[in-house]
């Protein structure tokens, strides 16, 4: 179906006039070309394509900082000859203590050996191993004094090599595995809201384009990293681009798309990075080391670069800063398409450009004006909450019972049909109501995890975390669209970037909750069902936007 056929008033509108052409909005533009036609469908898988990137970048840590089984590795006994012929079993018995677990499982020590120094007579080498006492098996008979382990066994069957058993991040340095989620997570923090002024003042595609470059480049500096350090540097400047790039390819891709097809294309988007997440347990299955995941994305993402050529330069954005009508008339037959070429003749766009004080617009207008200000208050509490709760759960994957691969996989699976679900409620629910049912369930569903967690109930532990993330990333897509129809156009790049940062705020908060883990088990779900919850209540301070058009200056985002 084409694009529906001008009225007689519509085009007695759009003639020009005897003082020079007539205006026209982009909403105009919009109903000329189709509200999701063939180019808006170009242009979104375009930008789907660099989407699928994004998730690899964001979520690439749950494999690359993964802990695998380990316990002391007692180098110190091989001094000794004549220990060749001890088994490895016995050999982990007589030199690593063993530690009970709260329901009196025993598993050798992460972290303490026994002081082989104390127990041993290099001069009874030669008898060795029947030197060694029988009662060192016996974690409960011996009362030898025990030392800092120096180095550690890994266990590599399920991955071949990680951050975490490059640099033994174990022990008292177990907590240095948080700082690359957190301190990717400070960049998105830095970069969001400057790459949404960025964008709002040189253009969408301009951004995308030379932003995808850069985080090719960077990824492929992690997979070379020569220590720590550099890694978490390198990090924290992927994190500084990748948020940013999402926020304004989203905004582009929902500014291309009419009031009465959003809930397609803001789906679309949602699902490509959700396909990158599968992706990326795939990959990681296949690819064992950390290196070469990295290696991998860097390339993959480098060629999907080459798609930002197929975005039209031609926006919402392009058109507030169009100073002539010729320059309309340019955009609109950039588009190209012939069902519209009878709008494009009679009729030319007016210079509609901003003035310089609107030009200047900053995330600071979105507080000057009450309505505009709660409604940024409570999106950025939101954002928060939800940002935290994701994320958390994805990245504490790794703490559940079963296989870390199938978990993640099933994570990013759940997400399928949320959003499917999603995409047929969106144009029969109002955005509030369906906001305010996936986080206050999703909040409930992390509640009922920490119940079982705290049971050590493995199944059913994983079982409400999946259905927390099926509702969690439901108000997650919720969100995005809501905050895109809610500010105006003047500085919506601006105001999500804003919102993001308060997202990226609750991202860098969710390591250290995770962490919290390792103390108590069910604080991670407590914290996330508790914030989940609570932000729910405060949307109901949220304006209603299903069907409305897109607020443009913020004079109409202070009238929603």
């Amino acid at each position: 179906m084409g694009p529906p056929s001008p009225s007689e008033e519509e085009e007695e509108s759009l003639e020009p006039t005897r003082d020079g052409p007539a205006a026209c909005t982009f909403e105009q533009i919009l109903d000329a070309i189709g509200h999701f036609g063939a180019y808006q469908k170009r242009v979104y898988l375009a930008l789907c394509s660099l989407t699928v990137p994004s998730a690899w970048y964001t979520l690439s840590q749950v494999f690359l900082c993964a802990l695998p089984d380990y316990h002391c590795k007692a180098d110190e006994i091989s001094l000794f000859p004549g220990i060749t012929n001890m088994s490895e079993e016995r050999l982990w018995n007589i030199t690593v203590p063993q530690d009970s677990s709260r329901l009196g499982k025993y598993s050798w020590s992460e972290c303490h050996q026994y002081d082989i120094a104390q127990v041993t007579d290099p001069s009874l080498a030669p008898c060795l191993p029947d030197c060694f006492p029988e009662e060192w098996a016996d974690p409960a008979s011996n009362n030898y004094s025990l030392v800092p382990c120096q180095s550690w066994y890994y266990d590599k069957s399920v991955y071949f090599s990680t951050v975490a058993t490059e640099w033994d991040l174990v022990c008292e340095r177990k907590w240095m595995r948080q700082l690359d989620t957190a301190f990717f997570m400070a960049g998105c923090l830095v970069g969001s809201s400057p790459l949404g002024w960025l964008s709002d003042r040189f253009g969408r595609r301009k951004v995308i384009l030379l932003g995808s470059l850069l985080l090719s480049l960077l990824t492929l500096g992690t997979a070379l990293s020569p220590g720590f350090e550099f890694f978490i540097a390198t990090r924290f400047l992927v994190g500084l681009l990748s948020l940013g790039i999402f926020n304004v390819t989203y905004t582009l891709g929902m500014e291309f798309v009419g009031p009465t097809q959003k809930r397609v294309p803001g789906v679309l988007l949602t699902l490509s990075f959700i396909l990158g997440h599968v992706l990326l347990t795939g990959l990681a299955y296949w690819v064992k080391g950390w290196r070469m995941i990295q290696l991998t994305v860097a390339l993959v993402s480098m060629a999907s670069v080459l798609c930002c050529w197929c975005v039209s330069a031609i926006s919402r954005w392009k058109l507030n800063l169009l100073k002539t009508a010729e320059d309309g008339d340019a955009a609109i037959t950039l588009i190209g398409s012939p069902s519209h070429k009878r709008w494009a003749e009679p009729a030319s766009l007016s210079a509609q450009h901003p003035s310089s004080e609107e030009q200047k617009r900053t995330a600071l207008d979105l507080l000057r004006k009450p309505n505009l200000r709660r409604n940024t208050v409570v999106l950025c509490i939101n954002w928060f909450s939800i940002c935290c709760a994701y994320y958390g759960l994805l990245l504490n994957t790794q703490n559940l019972a079963g296989n870390l691969y199938i978990n993640f996989l099933l994570m990013g699976l759940c997400e399928v049909p949320a959003q499917v679900g999603l995409a047929l409620l969106l144009d029969r629910i109002k955005r509030k109501s369906l906001l305010l049912a996936s986080q206050l369930l999703g909040g409930g569903a992390c509640l009922a995890a920490a119940c079982f967690a705290w049971h050590e109930m493995g199944w059913p532990t994983v079982g409400s975390c999946l259905a927390g993330q099926f509702l969690i990333s439901s108000s997650f897509t919720c969100i995005l669209l809501y905050t895109v129809e809610i500010l105006p156009t003047a500085v919506r790049s601006t105001g999500v970037g804003l919102c993001n940062t308060f997202g990226r705020l609750g991202c860098i908060a969710c390591p250290w909750v995770i962490f919290m883990a390792d103390a108590w088990k069910p604080a991670p779900f407590v914290l996330f069902g508790t914030m989940a919850t609570g932000a729910s209540l405060l949307a109901l301070r949220l304006p209603e936007t299903l069907g409305r058009k897109l607020p443009e200056t913020l004079e109409d985002g202070e009238k929603l």
